[in-house]
């Protein structure tokens, strides 16, 4: 990962993690999207992004299948496209 995309490398203050109250094992996830500053945490792991440790960060969580539709609502047909393409290149 760090080899092939650096960028995707988020630092962040282990103090930060301190104050965060969802599953410590996932802390580091919430952690490194508080500083990246994203609006959804996209994950199959709901029950560690609950709605009360992710409000005071503005952040929210969302399964790959609902984040998803929520863009295809947003641009059906670029997600097809791009649905598609992935598919052919498999």
């Amino acid at each position: 990962m760090r080899d092939h995309f650096p960028e995707a490398i988020i630092r962040f203050p282990k103090s930060l993690l301190s104050v965060l109250t969802n599953d410590e094992k996932d802390r580091h996830v919430l952690a490194a999207a508080i500083r990246a500053k994203v609006e959804v945490i996209v994950t199959f792991n709901l029950r560690h992004f609950g709605p009360e440790h992710l409000k005071p960060w503005e952040i929210s969580a969302s399964s790959p299948d609902q984040f998803l539709m929520s863009l295809m609502g947003l641009q059906p047909m670029l997600v097809f496209t791009r649905i598609t393409e992935n598919r052919a290149s498999a």
